[in-house]
């Protein structure tokens, strides 16, 4: 999952330097690939440029996004989301696809927007002990309420590389690749059996 993250990160920090923040990171919007890097980001249609200018024609300081992976500055500051935001929304991406759970839940999309604004998100370490510390304390980071408090994109990406490189994980293409020729055998196991 580091090494997900980390080609995630690179997206986004692409993104950033250009002064585009997507506003809508989430797993719907991410696709693997077996081609390098492994991974793209998809749906920019609510990015907004830095400058405040949305890219979709949306009014300036309207909240936009997906509420479970929505920052606190993106529902109640609009205006002022920057590319932390985005940091945040892959974080929340990176908890779920490692814990099978939203780092802040509730029965409501109003109920989840309160949890990011007024919860401290859990360890992910407390759902799932399998996570290494250190890529538990850098998803912690990632969930800081306040913006400034978060990684840039371009630090969370070297972070991430740097864990998937330590516990020996392959480049992102060739885990896709992986997955494939597994997800095929599976299909042609299947097709024997029946």
């Amino acid at each position: 999952m580091a090494r997900l993250g980390s080609v995630l990160a690179e997206a986004l920090a692409a993104a950033h330097v250009a002064s585009v923040v997507h506003r809508d990171v989430k797993p719907a919007n991410v696709i693997l690939t077996t081609a390098a890097p492994g991974l793209k980001l998809l749906d920019f249609g609510i990015a907004k440029l830095e400058d405040g200018e949305s890219t979709s024609g949306t009014r300036t300081g309207t909240a936009l996004g997906t509420p479970a992976f929505m920052a606190p500055e993106q529902i109640d500051r609009a205006a002022d989301v920057t590319d932390r935001a985005d940091v945040y929304a892959a974080a929340i991406t990176m908890f779920l696809l490692l814990t099978a759970r939203y780092p802040f839940e509730g029965l409501s999309a109003q109920e989840i927007m309160l949890g990011h604004q007024v919860l401290e998100a859990p360890d992910a370490r407390s759902i799932e002990p399998t996570i290494p510390e250190p890529l538990a304390a850098l998803l912690k980071a990632c969930l800081a309420k306040d913006p400034a408090s978060r990684p840039t994109a371009k630090s969370l990406m070297h972070d991430l590389a740097r864990i998937a490189d330590d516990l020996g994980a392959a480049p992102l293409e060739s885990i896709v690749q992986r997955l494939e020729r597994d997800a095929a055998r599976q299909d042609l196991v299947g097709t024997i059996a029946e």
